[in-house]
């Protein structure tokens, strides 16, 4: 017979033992579900072009030609995750901003897999961004007499969008902007055939377009006007394949008329500034020309 300690020591040693064993060897399988990641990818890809459209940003053709693109890359199917897994799991929660919880239970893998497999593909970006060459003149200029030589040196159009954001109570004023909301200024600058070249994100959205540009220009660690790493990557990619895409549609210099454009006798500029606010407008504009140029030559 065992007294009350050595009964009682026993129990906790059962206890243990059968907390060990259904721990270790009589699991039940989290990831149960009928649809499997690979098989959610070849009914997407296989099915309404809008369905892959809605859930990854672009459409079939597109997403099978970024697959081939970084298998080049070096991308390789693992044991139990395809490329093509890899690429709608990057996708989906960069377009969605989905959780990783929420991107383990679609595509039913672990949590670890799917944030291994996510930076896997981040770590392919330096591959794919090529910065412009500045000393080229876009074709849009060269080959349009309406535009050269008088644009000769331009390589793009810069301009600021204001991109909602969450910020915490103590610090939202700030980020308010004139419709009152919070969001960020958002600076971006693109090519003649609308890919992006440069994208500075962060500024509260109380911050001035002007302030934004010249913090860029004297900023040396900002790399203006060179691409920052990974935020254009698959804008541009997209850009490049989707040429069909609605939303990258714009009408070409050359395919435009003449009774698109407004006969200047409609037009009416207002002009409500002093002569003294239009001088130092001047004043201030030649300073940014004068920094952009120093900045360009070093």
């Amino acid at each position: 017979m065992y007294d009350d300690d050595e009964e009682e020591e026993i129990l906790v040693l059962i206890a243990a033992v059968y907390e060990y064993y259904h721990k270790h060897f009589d699991k039940q399988r989290c990831t149960d579900s009928m649809l499997q990641g690979e098989d959610y990818i070849f009914e997407i890809l296989n099915g309404h072009g809008d369905r892959c459209n809605e859930n990854f940003r672009m459409y079939p053709n597109t997403f099978r030609a970024l697959c081939r693109e970084l298998k080049l890359l070096g991308l390789k199917n693992s044991t139990f995750v395809t490329v093509e897994e890899q690429v709608a799991i990057f996708l989906l929660t960069l377009y969605h901003n989905e959780r990783n919880r929420v991107i383990a239970e679609r595509f039913q893998h672990s949590t670890s897999t799917i944030s291994y497999r996510f930076h896997a593909i981040l770590k392919l970006r330096t591959k794919i961004i090529v910065p412009p060459d500045l000393n080229e003149i876009p074709k849009q200029i060269k080959n349009n007499l309406k535009f050269y030589p008088y644009f000769k040196n331009y390589v793009g159009a810069i301009d600021g969008t204001h991109i909602h954001v969450v910020v915490p109570v103590d610090k939202q004023i700030p980020f308010r902007g004139k419709k009152g909301d919070t969001t960020q200024n958002v600076m971006a600058m693109c090519s003649f055939d609308m890919k992006l070249t440069y994208i500075l994100a962060g500024w509260e959205g109380s911050a001035n377009d002007s302030k934004i540009l010249n913090e860029c220009i004297q900023n040396e660690d900002l790399n203006f006007p060179s691409p920052p790493e990974a935020y254009c990557t698959l804008h541009n990619f997209i850009r490049f394949q989707g040429k069909s895409d609605e939303i990258f549609y714009c009408e070409t210099p050359e395919s435009s008329t003449s009774q698109n454009e407004p006969d200047m006798d409609d037009i009416v500029e207002v002009i409500s500034a002093t002569n003294t606010q239009m001088r130092q407008m001047d004043i201030y504009r030649d300073r940014i020309v004068n920094l952009i140029w120093e900045h360009c030559n070093h």
